[in-house]
């Protein structure tokens, strides 16, 4: 059970500064050249992707987490 949340750690962390490399790329172009061109319409179907797997992994987390609470209370309650 360590290793997982350590994956799940480390995934979610690399997720995270993905999302915000592509952002910041995307919004770069975008200031650079306004116009939509297919590019930044590959990008932004990129970003959507990283995006919707960013909040995947953010629910697998509150998941865990809710879990965990909810363990430790029925520990409590046992004892």
């Amino acid at each position: 059970m360590k290793h997982l949340k350590r994956n799940l750690i480390l995934i979610f962390i690399a997720d995270t500064l993905l999302l915000i490399a592509c952002l910041a790329f995307t919004v770069q172009k975008f200031i650079h050249h306004p116009q939509m061109s297919l590019e930044l319409i590959i990008l932004l179907i990129f970003d959507f992707i990283v995006l919707s797997t960013f909040c995947s992994l953010l629910t697998i987390a509150v998941q865990y987490i809710i879990r965990k609470i909810k363990a430790r209370k029925k520990q409590k309650e046992n004892q």
